[in-house]
């Protein structure tokens, strides 16, 4: 695993674990896992949308064998409600996962956090939110010879 991929799944671990999020099951849909189909309970799917490599900064030479480089990833948090649910509680998960993000942001890395309108996905039977972030980090790596 990379130091970028650890990073990540670090954030991601920090929101799953909030203690306002307890009740709520997280997949990580980057990783394969399977999502229920029906859904039973309010879930969220965790996914990188994007990923931007730059060496384009002040620093970009750290010193021999090293370079720096700036990722700016975007992940997607989709909450999905109970299969034929109204939609209800996706509100209530993708507001606490929005305050989540906020609060457990320790290493100031999100740039940006987007609610979207509620949706609905016609294979699952059931409507999602999707909240997304903008993650920027500045890492400093081996570089190859």
């Amino acid at each position: 695993m990379t130091q970028i991929e650890e990073n990540i799944d670090e954030f991601v671990k920090r929101i799953k674990n909030d203690e306002h999020l307890s009740e709520y099951t997280f997949v990580k849909g980057y990783s394969g896992e399977k999502i229920p189909n029906p859904i039973t309970k309010v879930m969220i799917v965790v996914d990188t949308l994007d990923t931007q490599i730059s060496t384009e900064f002040i620093g970009e030479s750290a010193g021999e064998n090293l370079v720096g480089r700036m990722y700016d990833i975007t992940l997607r948090f989709r909450v999905y409600a109970k299969s034929f649910d109204s939609g209800d509680s996706l509100s209530l998960c993708a507001n606490a996962l929005y305050d989540a993000i906020k609060r457990n942001d320790v290493s100031k890395v999100c740039s940006s956090i987007k609610l979207f309108p509620i949706s609905y996905e016609s294979t699952m039977r059931t409507v999602y939110r999707d909240v997304s972030v903008n993650l920027c980090y500045c890492l400093y790596e081996e570089a190859s010879v």
